[in-house]
């Protein structure tokens, strides 16, 4: 995570015109990883749309940070199967994993003030908007969500 702080510090530096440049984003996504083998762990049963079928494999929740050309992966979790003890949504994970990142940022004395926060409906949820979303919304009032 030192470099994203790296990226925070020189673009609150910066220029309006290298701000508009090189805008930071963190994007909220998940994906599947079809797998094969007899005994591999935490694998389980998942629906691949882009497939139209179910696949074995695993299921990841990625918080990457980009910026220009730049990309930085802050959180990569694997999602555990439904009947696993420890086993979150997506929605949980992403929750949890902003809720961890402010506070690294808060500690590193970093402001996501000009941070723009992407991702798809499916993270659009009251659970994760209350959650842990609100520090993106007062201090990005002004961004439109996408």
């Amino acid at each position: 995570m030192p470099l994203f702080f790296d990226f925070l510090r020189e673009f609150s530096l910066s220029d309006a015109t290298a701000q508009s440049r090189r805008r930071i984003r963190i994007v909220f996504d998940d994906t599947e990883v079809e797998k094969f083998g007899k005994h591999m762990e935490f694998i389980h049963k998942l629906y691949d749309h882009t497939k139209e079928r179910h696949i074995m494999g695993y299921d990841y929740v990625l918080m990457p940070a980009v910026s220009g050309d730049m990309a930085v992966p802050l959180s990569f979790v694997l999602r555990l199967p439904a009947r696993h003890p420890d086993h979150r949504s997506k929605n949980d994970i992403a929750r949890d994993e902003i809720i961890r990142l402010k506070k690294a940022c808060d500690r590193q004395g970093c402001d996501l003030g000009e941070v723009e926060p992407l991702h798809d409906s499916a993270y659009r949820v009251q659970k994760v908007t209350n959650g842990s979303i609100p520090f993106f919304l007062v201090s990005c009032s002004h961004i439109q969500w996408r």
